[in-house]
């Protein structure tokens, strides 16, 4: 069953083939030698593959603030935070890996 619909689908399937893609990227760098493309690529994975502990806090806070503020149904908040979730778990984890990618480069 497919809680989120197409939301769900696109957002954990395009999380699925940048995990992929970053993966493959990286074994492909330490292959090569290059070690810092490795990590570059192997930082962008372990931001996505960290979306399964994300996706949880994620939806703890989203249940939360909707049953605690606004007094909605549990089950109805959960519905609610699981059409977000799919993106909102793994998003801003490859902003702040990319961040802090761009921010080592900077100021080396």
């Amino acid at each position: 069953m497919n809680l989120a619909g197409p939301v769900g689908t696109a957002g954990f399937g395009l999380l699925a083939l940048l995990w992929v893609s970053f993966a493959v990227a990286a074994w492909r760098a330490i292959r090569h030698r290059d070690v810092p493309a490795h990590r570059r690529w192997a930082l962008r994975a372990f931001a996505l593959t960290y979306a399964a502990v994300t996706l949880r806090l994620w939806l703890g806070v989203l249940i939360a603030t909707q049953t605690g503020l606004a007094g909605t149904d549990a089950d109805v908040a959960f519905d609610r935070a699981y059409h977000v979730v799919p993106f909102l778990c793994w998003v801003p984890n490859l902003l702040v890996a990319q961040w802090f990618l761009t921010r080592r480069e900077v100021s080396a």
